[in-house]
């Protein structure tokens, strides 16, 4: 019997495009006063001069929504805690999206904030990624078990 490991691709995927969802600019802020300002999960820059200011809560999330795939992967030999693994990404991949949205919105009120849908698409393929690996792994799960209790 062959065990199909596409989850470990899409899981792979996932920590691809997440890390490239660290870096990317998110919103675009106008305030006010006529500056305006950049936010990734990094922070937000507001020009050259003032430089980068970092948002601690987004950076932890952004390296644990990299992280948490790669272990995933790593965990191959043990479905069951493959399975919770990727369930884990799942919700800091919800929790990471969910900050960023509420700390933009929250934290600039009065400014004008317009989102990259483009941008912000790429953490939608991140959970769809997700989902389809935790499938595949239930696939598995439940394909091992039918194997064991056919002998």
């Amino acid at each position: 019997m062959v065990i199909q490991r596409l989850q470990n691709l899409y899981m792979l995927l996932s920590a691809i495009i997440a890390g490239m969802f660290a870096f990317i600019t998110l919103f675009e802020i106008t305030l006010p006063s006529g500056i305006s300002a950049e936010i990734s999960c990094l922070g937000i820059a507001a020009n050259a001069e003032s430089g980068l200011t970092l948002w601690p809560i987004s950076i932890t999330l952004a390296v644990l929504a990299i992280a948490f795939p790669i272990i995933t992967i790593a965990k191959f030999k043990s479905l069951k805690s493959q399975k919770s693994l990727c369930a884990m990404a799942i919700v800091i991949h919800l929790g990471l999206a969910a900050y960023m949205a509420i700390a933009s919105y929250q934290g600039f009120a009065g400014a004008a904030i317009s989102p990259v849908y483009s941008n912000i698409a790429l953490i939608v393929i991140v959970l769809i990624l997700d989902f389809m690996a935790l499938k595949g792994i239930k696939h598995d799960i439940k394909l091992l078990s039918d194997s064991n209790r056919i002998r």
